[in-house]
């Protein structure tokens, strides 16, 4: 084998492995499997978001959309689940769900949409934990209040309703963390469904 032989070889090798490697990580980050029973549809990407990309979270995210989430004026305006796959295997704080949800949300208005806001302080976006972490089975959950900014539609602060579950992954190598988000009372009928298309989640 001459130099020139060699030197293909060896570039072959590398990047034989650079695409086993970067499969691998694909394959860990996608170990689930969420088919939405109503049909909603979403999309997905890594973790930290570019638009926030100060979370202490690593992984990747999934998002389903009610049909009318756009639509202002509509019962599910603004209404969706989304999941984070992480790396971070222990349970988060009340603290931790917070803070991250506060630079989630102020990434968000500040960098997306028709109306978003450059200028969007994280002292505008403020989370309120209503009572402690609860069990149910092998999940944890817990409710909170989000005063968010709104960058689809009307460009104005909006409250919302948002519901955290997390638990462990099976393989015990991830954890997810399913947030429920809709500016609806908690009583209202809108979340039978949020429940719904969460609890089809299925991580492994």
């Amino acid at each position: 084998m001459n130099l020139t032989q060699s030197k293909n070889w060896l570039l072959y090798l590398l990047f034989s492995f650079i695409l086993y490697t970067a499969s691998a990580q694909v394959e860990q980050e996608l170990s689930y499997n969420w088919e939405s029973p109503l049909e909603w549809g979403g999309g997905n990407f890594s973790v930290p978001p570019w638009f926030a990309e100060n979370l202490n979270y690593h992984g990747h995210e999934v998002l389903h959309f009610h049909p009318d989430y756009y639509n202002y004026g509509t019962e599910g305006f603004w209404t969706y689940n989304f999941a984070l796959i992480v790396n971070e295997l222990d349970i988060p704080t009340t603290n931790d769900i917070v803070n991250e949800t506060r630079l989630y949300f102020v990434g968000l208005g500040r960098i997306l949409g028709d109306h978003k806001n450059s200028e969007l302080s994280i002292d505008e976006i403020e989370v309120k934990a209503l009572g402690d972490w609860k069990k149910n089975g092998h999940k944890n959950y817990q409710k909170y209040l989000l005063q968010a900014f709104d960058p689809w539609e009307t460009g104005k602060a909006i409250m919302l309703h948002v519901r955290v579950t997390t638990w462990l992954c099976e393989n015990k190598n991830q954890r997810v963390i399913i947030y429920s988000i809709s500016p609806k009372d908690f009583d209202n009928q809108i979340w039978k469904l949020l429940k719904k298309d969460s609890e089809s989640f299925e991580c492994k």
